[in-house]
């Protein structure tokens, strides 16, 4: 289980340093900012998403994980 934490760890810490730099601009220092509290958010309301995303464990997380991402990878550009 500490291969697989260590796993999607790293994996979405890339993830959010792809989307800091794609999205490189005059806001880009706020993701920075918000980086803990996003990972906080993150692993408390979609851990069982991590490990478990098709056992149907509290499925209506998953919900709110596919809006999570949604979120991160087409963020609405105001």
């Amino acid at each position: 289980s500490c291969s697989a934490f260590n796993f999607s760890f790293i994996f979405y810490y890339f993830f959010f340093v792809f989307y800091y730099f794609f999205n490189f601009g005059v806001n880009s220092h706020i993701l920075y900012i918000s980086l803990p509290f996003i990972f906080r958010v993150f692993f408390l309301h979609n851990f069982p998403l991590i490990f478990f995303p098709f056992h149907g464990y509290r499925g209506h997380q998953l919900v709110l994980g596919g809006k999570f991402l949604m979120k991160f990878l087409f963020p609405s550009k105001r």
